[in-house]
């Protein structure tokens, strides 16, 4: 992840970044991306993409499905803070 994200289109490109490590089931990657734009500046549709990210990781936690979350909301959640960048 890159270390200054303080220009909008730098901000933007690290967004888009952990957008695709998630799409691809990147994680771990796609969470430090999420994590680092809100540490940066904190933000709800960040938070909320890092929901997304805990819902989908395997393991025994709980699932999207638990909180009615299925891919069409976690589309809509991505898209949503893709708007507050533009």
């Amino acid at each position: 992840m890159h270390p200054v994200l303080t220009t909008g289109d730098t901000r933007r490109a690290a967004f888009l970044e952990a957008v695709s490590e998630l799409q691809l089931g990147r994680y771990s990657e796609a969470w430090n991306g999420f994590s680092t734009l809100h540490r940066d500046r904190a933000d709800a549709a960040l938070a909320n993409d890092m929901g997304v990210v805990q819902l989908r990781r395997p393991g025994n936690g709980p699932k999207a499905t638990v909180y009615g979350v299925h891919g069409a909301t976690a589309v809509v959640l991505l898209a949503t803070a893709a708007l507050l960048f533009t």
